[in-house]
C-alpha cells in the first residue's frame, strides 16, 4: 500500500495534537505514551464513576420513600401477629370463623379538577406543536402556534341556553350521606349504619358449599337489594382481617373483603346506609386500631 506524503504529514499532525491534547510530551517513547494514556483512561473511569456515585447521593439530606417505610412498618408487624395467631389456634386445635365483608363501590363520575401542574404542561404542549420539520414553502402551509383552549371557551360552544351540570351537587353542601349523586370527583363505598350511628360494611358468616363471591352475593341481595347492576372485578379477596376470640367455639374471625363495584341501580329503600370517601371512613375510625387498616384497605 503506497501512502502520499501529505497523508503522512495529516497523521503525523494528528498524532501530535492528540499528545498535546493529553498534556504527553512528543519526546516520550512509546511505551511511556502508553502508559501515560492507560492511567488517564484509568483516571477517567473513577472520575465517572464518582460523578454518578455523587449524583445518586444528591437527595440524601432529604427523606426518601418516606410512605413506603411507614407501610412496611405496619404491615410487617400486623403480618407477625397474623401468623403467631396460625400457630396458637393449631396448637389449640380450634378453627377459625370466615366472614366476608363487602366493599361496594361507586367509581367517580366526573374528572378531578385540573391542577396548575397539568395547566402548565398542556400549555407547553400548545406551543411546542408549532415547532418540527421545516418544508418547502410550496408544498406545505407554514405552521401557526395553536392556542390553548380553555374551560371557557369550551363553553362558549355549547348551545344556547345549555348549561353542563354542576361538579358540586345540592348532596355535597347539604352533608347528604345516603345518595350516589355526592362526591362526584372521588370514589364512594356503601356502608351501613347501626343504631349507636357507626359505619360498617355488610357483612356475614360463609355458610356451607359457599365460595367468597357466592357470600358475597348473597349478602348484597339480602341487605343491599335486588335492583343493582353490579360488577366483580375479581373473585379473590383484596384483604383479610384476622381477629382472636377470648371465647368461643372458634379461635377467632378471619374476615376477607371482597371489592364489588357499583353499575346501577339504587339500594332497597328503608335501610339506614351512606356513600362515603376514603377520609370520610377513616375519619369515622379516629382513634381506632382498624382505621389504620381501611386506610389501606381503600
Amino acid at each position: 500500500m503506497i501512502t502520499s506524503k501529505a497523508t503522512m504529514l495529516s497523521r503525523i499532525s494528528s498524532r501530535h495534537n492528540l499528545l498535546a491534547r493529553k498534556n504527553i510530551s512528543t519526546d516520550a517513547s512509546y511505551f511511556q505514551r502508553k502508559a501515560i494514556l492507560k492511567q488517564q483512561r484509568i483516571q477517567s473511569h473513577m472520575d465517572r464513576i464518582k460523578k454518578l456515585d455523587e449524583r445518586q447521593k444528591r437527595r440524601d439530606g432529604s427523606p426518601k420513600e418516606v410512605m413506603k417505610l411507614e407501610f412496611r412498618e405496619w404491615w410487617d408487624t400486623r403480618r407477625s401477629h397474623e401468623e403467631s395467631l396460625d400457630r396458637k389456634a393449631r396448637q389449640v386445635k380450634k378453627d377459625w370463623k370466615i366472614e366476608v365483608a363487602v366493599v361496594l363501590e361507586r367509581l367517580p363520575v366526573v374528572l378531578d379538577d385540573t391542577t396548575d401542574l397539568e395547566k402548565d404542561f398542556d400549555e407547553l404542549q400548545a406551543y411546542l406543536r408549532q415547532f418540527g420539520k421545516d418544508y418547502p414553502k410550496e408544498l406545505v402551509p407554514q405552521r401557526t402556534m395553536q392556542a390553548l383552549v380553555t374551560d371557557e371557551d369550551l363553553l362558549a360552544e355549547l348551545p344556547l341556553n345549555f348549561r353542563p351540570a354542576p361538579r358540586e351537587t345540592e348532596a355535597d353542601h347539604s352533608g347528604r350521606l345516603d345518595t350516589l349523586d355526592r362526591k362526584l370527583k372521588n370514589r364512594v363505598f356503601f356502608l351501613l349504619e347501626d343504631d349507636q350511628g357507626s359505619w360498617k360494611f355488610p357483612e356475614s358468616s360463609v355458610e356451607d358449599g359457599e365460595s367468597l363471591q357466592a357470600t358475597a352475593e348473597r349478602i348484597l341481595r339480602e341487605q343491599v337489594g335486588k335492583e343493582l347492576e353490579l360488577y366483580f372485578p375479581s373473585s379473590a379477596p383484596i384483604a383479610v382481617q384476622v381477629k382472636e376470640e377470648e371465647e368461643g367455639a372458634y379461635f377467632g374471625t378471619k374476615k376477607f373483603f371482597m371489592r364489588v363495584q357499583h353499575d346501577e341501580g339504587n339500594v332497597v329503600k328503608g335501610i339506614k346506609h351512606g356513600w362515603l370517601d376514603r377520609e370520610e371512613i377513616v375519619g369515622s375510625m379516629e382513634g381506632d386500631e382498624d382505621s389504620i387498616f381501611y386506610h389501606y384497605l381503600l
